[in-house]
């Protein structure tokens, strides 16, 4: 259901659990659909990265309709690491949508670049490449019945 994925999406604490790459998300501010968060990941093949975002978001939940949207805010994270690189560039969105009883449409955007000093034809297939990945994270923790939000 489009309410369970919201939830998911939602609880950004728990993201180290299931997203790929992800090494740790730590809630900096947070208030009423807006929280900033500053993220690590450890990605194959490149160095670890680090940034921090403003996240909004917009439920309505009574329509089945939740989007999400974030962008790079890193001057109000913490200071750049000399062992990270620091992503300037992420920007992005989830929609989520009830499509039908027992079923959720799912649509992220992102434009993002990992920063350092990767070309663009590689960064676009990494992210085309994780892309399904992302996906089946989030299907797989919807499917877990273990799962459950504190």
């Amino acid at each position: 259901a489009a309410d369970k994925v919201w939830t998911i999406i939602e609880d950004v604490e728990k993201y180290i659990e299931f997203m790929p790459y992800l090494t740790e998300v730590t809630v900096l501010s947070r208030k009423p659909n807006r929280l900033i968060a500053y993220h690590r990941f450890d990605a194959p093949l490149i160095s670890k990265r680090d940034y921090t975002l403003t996240i909004t978001s917009s439920p309505k939940s009574k329509e089945g309709h939740f989007f999400r949207h974030w962008i790079t805010t890193n001057e109000k994270g913490p200071a750049p690491k000399e062992d990270l690189v620091r992503v300037t560039i992420c920007e992005g969105s989830w929609t989520i949508e009830k499509a039908g009883p027992k079923k959720t449409r799912l649509i992220y955007w992102a434009h993002t670049h990992p920063g350092g000093f990767i070309p663009n034809w590689i960064a676009n297939k990494a992210n085309s490449v994780s892309l399904p990945d992302l996906y089946d994270a989030i299907e797989n923790r919807a499917k877990d019945p273990s799962w459950k939000r504190d």
